[in-house]
């Protein structure tokens, strides 16, 4: 009970002591404060005469890039405005002040130009702070709001990515015309001395110019302010994880062309490489506005190389329907031959091996063997058991005669069987040779169609 008792009286005591002493303030800056403002208006400019029009200057301090949304062709930075202008009624002679030579006053207290952002696309369409005015002893008026300034920019990502973005913000006075306000571009103009660096972008280029424009509505002229600047992409992320792999999986192609004419992997391998780079095209269009005057270099590169890799899914197709052709289903013309056999050969730098009996495959002779096998005029034994039970070896000759006659009847069937399976064996060999021509000869053009489409892209772009 004691303590709180205690605690009481000092509190008691502290609110005392708040309320008693007194709060001492600059009289000097007191009496400045009350002179300035006695007879002052905020809603009149500062000039002697109406027709007289207050000078204001404009710059722009920018700090940082936030964001560039190509899609939506918007860019968003944090800046601040520096504006001045001159208002007579608000100097004095500081040596009658104690040497006060600035003071600060609100933004609502003092006429300030109603400068907006003309291009901005922000919900709020004034997103400056209200921060106070500074005012110099001459009636220089200082006034540097900071901003988060997110307005339009007109994309164009034909480069993309070795782009360039050439932007504006345009700022004026929304109600005064240029017998009113006349803005003028503030000495230091355009300041990046303090932009912190942006990953994606690097500015390259900025410029502050006066604007006067006549609208048919007024005689009079009105004044702004338009500060210029140029971002230029950097493209080591997108040349890595963009440019390199849709150039590495396009060479893949090549290897398709090189796997054995009848591999049906080499389909599957092209299907999913054409997949590959659908992803990459999305992934740009995802990127670019959605607008028809233009398509990136990049797009455009992607849709090359789709049609390509069609054409190459169509190329193995008929390769392997050639492959695989057999001459009891399938007859080709005299000039298709001639130009698969002959003239694609001696400019892809093929030769036909040459087709020995040799060269037959194991597959090939139990083949034949098992035709002639089953062929009933083959079989002499049966022939010799016969002259043998008809008692034929009495007269030697006529079982020589026969048994040669059966031997020539024999070597004439195993000939002619010999013969046509021989000549389908050739006619295979000239399918699975045609398939080699076509495989190699869409490795060549894929090859030339890859070199002249990466250089046109880069020099395009470039």
């Amino acid at each position: 009970m004691a303590k709180n008792t205690s605690n009481n009286i000092i509190l008691i005591s502290y609110l005392i002591l708040f309320f008693l002493v007194p709060v001492y303030t600059s009289k000097a800056e007191y009496m400045l404060y009350s002179s300035l403002l006695k007879d002052y208006n905020h809603f009149t400019r500062p000039v002697e005469k109406g027709n007289l029009s207050v000078v204001v200057n404009v710059g722009l301090l920018m700090h940082q890039i936030i964001d560039v949304d190509e899609k939506n062709q918007q860019i968003e930075l944090h800046g601040q405005l520096n504006i001045t202008w001159t208002d007579k009624r608000l100097s004095w002679d500081f040596n009658q002040f104690d040497g006060i030579k600035k003071l600060r006053f609100p933004k609502n207290v003092l006429w300030t130009p109603d400068l907006l952002l003309y291009n901005s696309v922000s919900e709020e369409f004034d997103t400056s702070f209200p921060v106070n005015i500074l005012v110099n002893y001459d009636g220089t008026i200082i006034w540097k709001p900071p901003a988060i300034l997110k307005f339009s920019c007109t994309m164009n990502i034909v480069f993309f990515p070795f782009d360039k973005q050439h932007c504006t913000m345009k700022f004026g006075s929304w109600t005064y015309d240029g017998s009113k306000v006349e803005l003028q571009t503030h000495p230091e103009m355009f300041d990046t001395s303090m932009l912190i660096e942006n990953a994606e972008w690097s500015l390259i280029d900025k410029n502050a110019i006066q604007n006067i424009q006549y609208y048919k509505c007024c005689p009079e002229p009105y004044y702004d302010v338009v500060f210029k600047f140029t971002l230029q992409r950097k493209t080591l992320y997108y040349g890595i994880n963009l440019i390199i792999p849709c150039l590495v999986v396009t060479l893949m192609t090549l290897i398709g062309f090189i796997f054995p004419s009848d591999a049906g992997e080499k389909t599957s391998l092209q299907i999913s490489i054409m997949l590959s780079i659908c992803i990459f095209q999305n992934y740009v269009a995802d990127m670019s506005p959605p607008s028809s005057d233009s398509v990136p270099f990049l797009g455009v590169f992607f849709i090359y190389c789709l049609l390509y890799l069609a054409g190459s899914i169509v190329a193995t197709t008929i390769t392997l329907a050639v492959h695989n052709r057999s001459p009891k289903s399938h007859f080709l013309s005299y000039m298709m031959i001639k130009i698969l056999s002959k003239w694609l050969p001696y400019f892809c730098m093929l030769k036909r091996p040459p087709t020995r009996l040799y060269n037959i495959n194991d597959d090939k002779k139990k083949y034949i063997k098992k035709e002639i096998k089953k062929n009933e005029h083959l079989k002499i034994l049966k022939l010799i058991k016969k002259c043998y039970k008809d008692n034929c070896y009495d007269n030697d000759d006529l079982v020589q005669l026969l048994l040669l006659e059966n031997i020539l009847d024999n070597i004439n069937e195993y000939k002619k069987v010999f013969k046509e399976n021989y000549e389908d064996y050739i006619v295979e060999k000239d399918y699975e040779f045609m398939a080699i021509v076509i495989d190699r000869t869409c490795l060549l053009i894929s090859s030339i169609f890859i070199v002249i489409s990466t250089v046109t892209f880069f020099i395009s772009v470039m």
